[in-house]
């Protein structure tokens, strides 16, 4: 791995955010932020933050299984919740993006502008542990300092 690379990925943590874009795994065009939300084996466990929450929740619906509201299942945040957000946006706790220092070096543009809030974090993770579409290793592993 080149310097640059190691240097960045050796200084992620928890509820660090950067500016991404890779296609794949992230099929858009636009970057959008990612936070980590925890770690496993080799690979970065992440969300990303979109502006496109009527669209978004409409797809969340079509795909949720859980016994549960889905809406537990996401987390409606903005710039009044982190210093993360420039605009009301959805994360996703169905979509967890596992990716490998590698991946996370090529789709970097830059990071993002702070760190997410405790409070943002521990809203993600129990959106995350709401879903049905995780194992327990990634509902074990958001949310764990590494």
């Amino acid at each position: 791995m080149k310097p640059l690379a190691l240097e960045l990925v050796s200084a992620l943590q928890l509820g660090n955010a950067i500016w991404f874009q890779r296609d794949p795994p992230f099929p858009s065009q636009v970057p959008h932020i990612f936070i980590i939300v925890g770690k496993m084996n080799d690979s970065f466990l992440c969300v990303h933050a979109t502006s496109q929450i009527e669209r978004s929740e409409q797809r969340i619906r079509g795909l949720c299984h859980t016994k549960d509201d889905p809406s537990k299942t996401y987390v409606v945040a903005g710039p009044e919740d982190s210093c993360l957000l420039s605009k009301t946006s959805l994360i996703d706790g169905n979509q967890v993006w596992a990716l490998k220092a590698e991946e996370l070096v090529e789709g970097y543009i830059k990071p993002a502008a702070g760190v997410a809030e405790p409070e943002l974090l521990q809203r993600i993770t129990g959106a995350i542990r709401k879903s049905d579409r995780h194992s327990p290793r990634v509902k074990k592993a958001v949310g764990s300092q590494f």
